[in-house]
């Protein structure tokens, strides 16, 4: 081939790619508005004490680890998880989400991060209190759906205090 025809085929296929660039973006930013969507879906659940609800937004083979240290692995581990916190300590509780990241592993599995205040929350002294921390999660698109593969809280601890200010 030719250095001219080498120039253009160069130049085609850099056109190309900036073309097909707005179109996956376009795809994802559907997709993080879908995941946006499913996080609120979880806090209405979340609202309804709705162990079941909860826990059809998680796959077949989901895990869940909750802010005790407690894991559920599959659905129905799940719905029980929630089931159990949701008849106590947890009960009429609000789920306050947003999104604070969204990391692509593929167009159709996502790492989502969540910033998460649960207010409400009954603690072994009958007094209310609210308990933020952040959630990471696994999502998969499945037939569609967005559906957590995991969810792993984390409640982050004070920083000690440094070396000789103790």
């Amino acid at each position: 081939m030719s250095r001219k025809g080498l120039r253009c085929l160069a130049v085609l296929s850099l056109l190309g790619s900036l073309f097909a660039m707005p179109l996956v973006a376009a795809d994802l930013s559907g997709a993080e508005a879908k995941l946006a969507a499913q996080a609120q879906a979880f806090s209405a659940a979340w609202a309804k004490d709705d162990a079941k609800g909860l826990a059809a937004m998680f796959t077949e083979k989901g895990t869940l680890i909750n802010p005790f240290g407690r894991l559920a692995a599959g659905r129905a581990a799940i719905e029980m998880l929630f089931h159990d916190e949701h008849t106590t300590f947890m009960a009429g509780t609000r789920f306050d989400v947003k999104i604070a990241r969204v990391d692509w592993v593929t167009p159709d599995v996502a790492v989502v991060l969540w910033d998460v205040i649960v207010r409400g929350v009954t603690g072994p002294d009958g007094k209310k209190s609210d308990l933020p921390h952040q959630v990471t999660v696994v999502d998969h698109r499945v037939g569609g759906q967005w559906l957590a593969e995991a969810a792993r809280p984390v409640a982050y601890l004070p920083a000690p205090a440094p070396p000789g200010k103790m």
